[in-house]
């Protein structure tokens, strides 16, 4: 029960001690007394002290830190002990004239004669007077030092020490002097005189940093929110009730234990009329318009914007909700966040996860609420939230008669009325009985309103998910079915179905699969049963989301039984619309079907789709078709029914490319170039640019950002055939339209082809012989997409990088290029996407080569180790190519550097490693890196072994297909050849010969180098010259080829030959070289290791 208390003189909500006694001042501070004992004691302890502690007081606004500075001066002026020792100086709240300690000061020296103006008129205008004398010489250089020694002359002859007191310390360093504040804290260490009693909003960071002046100097002393006993003793002082500490609690909740709020709340407490409190209300935030503009504008511009989020949820908010409410990023939030609780306008409680963020002063949600929304219902609901449980039986009854009849006048507080007896039932029944048909009355408006703000909770909710803010989503509609729970029976089913599926919806954008299948289900198991058109085509979208999420949580057979579901469900109903979502469930059930492998199944639904009976010529229906059959198309490809998908692919083209809706272009666009696709890998690239054509002729204007993908695509294609074709300047500028269309857009996918695009127009300048543009073309990659995230564009930024590398190698700049491919390495060498895997392991490649070729063996053999350490252990066919030539080129350096033996091991362990992998990529390699090793161990002289592994060698070639094969098995001939020669087995070795020579090539460069090399190889193994010439001389065209050196085998043989000159000249090198390398073959049989 509340008993009676006289209230004293009013109160100063915003300024206290402004304008008031001292004797006022400790008439009204019933607060903070452990506080304001603290502080007396500190500037006890201080008087006489060789030096002071100085207080910090840190707090948010409307904490009660001013009205605290304002008990502590009353006390120092009145109380006998202090009085005579300490003379208190108040700074204005805002120190807005001081920049630097020389107006540090002055305010002080100014403060100083206010403080004396009524008890000695003349000091005070004496120190006025030097006032302002030191004022007119602001321009002098020593005015802070005069300026400070006037202060100190002041306590001196007063015999005092002087407590300045500042307010909002924080704020005042923003806008100081650099040095300011080491040079305040030099005097307040070296001058006992003086201490400083100031306040802050917050603990700023300066605080805790030992770099910054004001670190360890403070005793920081925190004013909590006041506890339920201090906010009834603030309630008794403020209303004049006296109340228990249950009875205050909820007030205790409403204002957070603000002091400021909980006074002007008291104010309204006095009053008997909820109309008048609300004028009242509404009078005190126009009253204080400016002070709260001016609160909200001294917030930077993205601050505020947090700001307003926070005061505009109206209760404590996780860092997601308030980014979604400020549509911003939640990281730049959360900084933001930060800084506000710094400054003191956002309180922090809690931690990690769990921390909520909630204004200091609460006011600024109602001000907010009431210049904004003008949303006053929602005011008088939260008052009459609070009256139900704040106030007793019988005050409850008298104010509702007083209510009742307001109501009836007022829509505001009608309206929010039935807003609070629609969400809590209990409120209704706080009345007494002869109250209730006042209720009954407004129970019917409350239907309507109910329904009203249910749809407006809707409209909330639409906007909410249109700006991606997901938790703002979840919070709107769980506050709404939680707070509206006894009202729901009086909202239409597809209302309460639509809220409740919205959830899903945010979960879909939280990435939360799990919790919006569980919504999805809720709305199935509360709303299946229904029978209404609407919220039968509202099941539909909720079985189809849900279907899609099954898929993409790779539960394929689940989803396949959900999109069944919505057949079965809908099969009999012949409205449009809902023929509309079977269809769609149909071909997701066939995209299903084909994740699963059972593509024939899934071209029989596409087919069902296709041939469906009864499908309307509606746009959403055809769209549904013209995906049907490409996803039939891609299915028919998928099972080898190449030709049969390119009709299917024509098939969308016939029935859908003469116009029509947007979506139906994007099918038709992603028919042509799919098309193009199988047709390249049939082999008809003359068809296949001709679908790209088509795409492009069709598209190219088109603003649709999917078709944009397929033309884009289709241009980096075409120009790719081109270059193909040899036709490197239309490549060029084909691939100059792709980036000029679409260069500017942000989409990743767009991005992708643009890349594409740039590094495979620097290939065909590379071709073309322009390798410093080309270079240019590469640098513009990186130039452009070098901060992007995306997998595909951070593989073309690798290609961009390796290709340049490789053009630099081109113009003879090899340690640029080696410094381009590290910068690769280190830039991906970390990463997991397989395709920068690759580039990495050719730059690896690439880097190892040109080391090789530069003479750094070390650092090549150091690179192929790398590449091998990289990737070894991969499984990938890709990356194992890759190991195998690292590998092999490992093997050709060892020899090099004379490491026969190393080499010996590469090249076999290149047998271990792929040996028996059945692809012919890799057993290429195999039998090349056999071909090294038998080549080596001839020279050591291993000569039978190295027969026996020729037989290996020759079983490998013959299972393998590749287009290198060919030649790989011309060098193992060449090889056996050889092998043959040095077993002196001379006849063998000349029908192994002719087998040789029957396959050369003349037109071949690289035939012609080996045939010229390899012969001389022969004659100084002991072939017979005679023999050679014969062999050679049985194909006139291939013999002409070979003039020189069947003219110095000739003269070798000892024949006097007649030849052009320049073919004697040639021959007698050739001559020179056999003798050279025979000398070698002899002395190396003559030793015991190879040279």
């Amino acid at each position: 029960m509340k008993e009676s208390y006289r209230r004293p003189g009013r109160i100063r909500k915003f300024n206290p001690g402004m304008l008031q006694s001292d004797e006022e001042v400790k008439d009204q501070f019933v607060v903070r007394n452990r506080e304001l004992g603290v502080v007396l004691d500190v500037l006890q302890g201080n008087i006489d002290s060789p030096s002071c502690q100085h207080i910090l007081l840190v707090a948010p606004r409307g904490r009660g830190k001013t009205m605290l500075l304002a008990r502590v001066a009353a006390e120092l002026r009145t109380g006998q002990a202090l009085s005579e020792r300490l003379l208190p100086v108040r700074f204005m709240e805002e120190s807005q004239e001081v920049f630097s300690l020389a107006d540090f000061w002055l305010e002080a020296l100014f403060h100083l004669a206010r403080e004396h103006a009524a008890q000695d008129p003349q000091f005070s205008r004496d120190l006025q007077a030097t006032h302002a004398a030191l004022a007119a010489e602001w321009h002098g250089s020593e005015l802070e030092e005069r300026a400070r020694a006037a202060v100190l002359e002041t306590i001196d002859r007063l015999g005092k020490q002087l407590v300045l007191m500042v307010e909002n310390l924080q704020a005042l360093c923003e806008h100081v002097d650099e040095d300011f504040g080491w040079k305040l804290r030099k005097v307040l260490q070296s001058e006992p005189e003086i201490m400083l009693l100031a306040t802050a909003t917050s603990r700023f960071k300066g605080l805790d940093d030992a770099r910054e002046p004001f670190f360890e100097l403070f005793r920081i002393l925190r004013l909590e929110p006041l506890d339920a006993g201090e906010c009834r003793r603030l309630w008794r002082m403020v209303s004049g009730d006296t109340v228990s500490d249950r009875e205050i609690r909820p007030l205790q909740i409403l204002t957070g234990g603000d002091p400021r709020l909980l006074v002007i709340i008291g104010d309204f407490a006095r009053h008997r009329s909820l109309r008048q409190l609300m004028e009242e209300m509404v009078a005190l935030i126009d009253e204080h318009t400016e002070y709260f503009r001016g609160h909200l504008e001294a917030f930077a511009k993205t601050e505020r914007r947090v700001y307003l989020a926070v005061i505009d949820l109206w209760q404590p908010s996780s860092t997601a909700e308030i980014a979604a409410r400020a549509r911003m990023g939640v990281r730049a939030v959360s900084a933001l966040l930060g800084r506000l609780v710094e400054r003191g306008a956002v309180l922090a409680e809690g931690s990690g996860r769990k921390r909520k963020y909630a204004a200091t002063e609460r006011l600024y949600s109602i001000y907010y609420k009431l210049r904004r929304e003008r949303d006053e219902a929602a005011i008088v609901r939260n008052l009459i939230h609070f009256m139900a449980v704040y106030y007793a039986q019988s005050e409850l009854d008298a104010w509702y008669r007083t209510i009742a009849v307001e109501a009836t006048q007022w829509p505001a507080i009608r309206d929010g009325l039935a807003l609070a007896v629609g969400e809590s039932p209990k409120i209704s029944r706080i009345f007494p009985d002869g109250t209730r048909q006042g209720l009954e009355q407004i129970s019917e408006r409350t239907a309507a309103i109910v329904n009203a703000h249910a749809r407006g909770v809707l409209d909330e909710i639409s906007a909410a998910l249109g700006k991606d803010e997901f938790e703002r989503v979840i919070e709107i509609a769980d506050r709404f079915l939680s707070a509206g729970r006894s009202g729901l029976a009086q909202v239409p089913d597809l209302l309460v179905a639509s809220i409740v599926s919205a959830k899903a919806f945010a979960y879909e954008g939280l990435n939360d699969p799990e919790a919006e299948l569980a919504i999805y289900d809720e709305v199935i198991e509360r709303f299946g049963s229904g029978d209404a058109p609407e919220l039968r085509g509202h099941l539909a979208i909720v079985l189809l989301r849900k279907g899609i999420t099954l898929e993409q949580m790779g539960e394929d057979r689940a989803a396949i039984v959900t999109f069944d579901e919505i057949a079965e469900r809908l099969e009999g109903d012949s409205k449009t619309d809902l023929q509309e979502w079977i269809v769609k469930a149909q071909v997701n059930k066939g995209g299903a079907l084909e994740r699963l492998g059972d593509n024939e199944a899934a071209i029989a639904v596409y087919d069902q789709v296709v041939d469906r009976p009864g499908n309307s010529k509606t746009p959403q229906i055809e769209i549904e078709v013209a995906r049907a059959l490409v996803r039939k198309g891609i299915a028919q490809d998928g099972l080898g029914l190449s030709k049969a998908a390119v009709a299917t692919f024509g098939e969308v083209t016939r029935r859908f490319g003469n116009g029509g809706a947007t979506e139906l272009d994007e099918w038709v666009a992603m028919a042509l170039v799919t098309k193009g696709l199988v047709l390249e890998r049939l082999g008809e690239s003359a068809a296949a640019t001709a679908a790209y054509d088509e795409a492009v002729a069709r598209f190219s204007d088109s603003e649709s950002p999917r078709i944009k993908v397929h033309v884009a695509r289709a241009l980096v294609k075409t120009g790719f055939w081109q270059g193909q074709l040899g036709e490197s300047r239309a490549a060029i500028g084909t691939f100059d339209r792709a980036v000029k269309r679409f260069g500017h857009s942000d989409k990743p996918e767009l991005q992708v082809q643009v890349a594409i695009a740039l590094v495979n127009k620097g290939a065909e300048l590379g071709k073309l012989g322009e390798i410093r543009t080309a270079i240019a073309a590469f640098d513009e990659v990186v130039e452009r997409f070098g901060e992007s995230d995306a997998p595909e564009i951070q593989e073309g930024i690798a290609r961009a990088l390796s290709t340049k590398g490789f053009a630099l190698e081109q113009l003879g700049e090899g340690h640029a290029a080696i410094a381009i491919y590290d910068q690769a390495i280190e830039r991906f060498g970390d990463s997991e996407m397989h395709e920068v895997q690759l580039q990495v392991a050719t730059v690896l490649m690439n880097k190892g080569r040109r080391q090789l070729r530069l003479g750094e063996t070390a650092d090549a053999l150091a690179t192929f180790d790398e590449m091998v350490e990289r990737f070894g252990d991969s499984n990938d066919l890709g990356l194992q190519g890759k190991v195998a030539d690292a590998l092999k080129e490992r093997g050709v350096t060892n020899v090099q550097s004379g490491k026969v033996q190393e080499a010996i091991h590469d090249w076999q362990e290149v047998v271990r490693r792929f040996g028996k992998v059945r692809t012919s990529e890799l057993q290429a390699r195999v039998v090349e890196s056999m071909t090294y090793k038998i080549e080596m161990q001839v020279q050591l002289g291993r000569v039978e072994q190295s027969l026996h592994e020729c037989d290996d060698l020759d079983r490998r070639i013959g299972n393998v297909s590749h287009e290198d094969m060919p030649m790989l098995g011309w060098r193992a001939k060449w090889l056996r050849t050889k092998v043959l020669v040095v077993l002196q087995r001379y006849r063998d070795a000349m029908i192994e010969f002719d087998s040789v020579y029957a396959v050369f090539d003349p037109g071949v460069e690289t035939m012609m180098q080996e045939m010229i090399g390899r012969v001389l190889d022969l004659v100084a193994n002991g072939m017979s010259e005679s023999d050679l010439v014969e062999a050679l001389s049985r194909e006139k065209e291939k013999s002409e080829a070979l003039l020189p050196l069947v003219v110095a085998l000739r003269q070798r043989a000892g024949e006097t030959v007649r030849a052009p000159v320049e073919a004697l000249e040639v021959a007698a090198d050739i001559r020179k070289f056999i003798e050279a390398r025979a000398s070698s073959v002899e002395a190396a049989s003559l030793g015991t290791s190879a040279p």
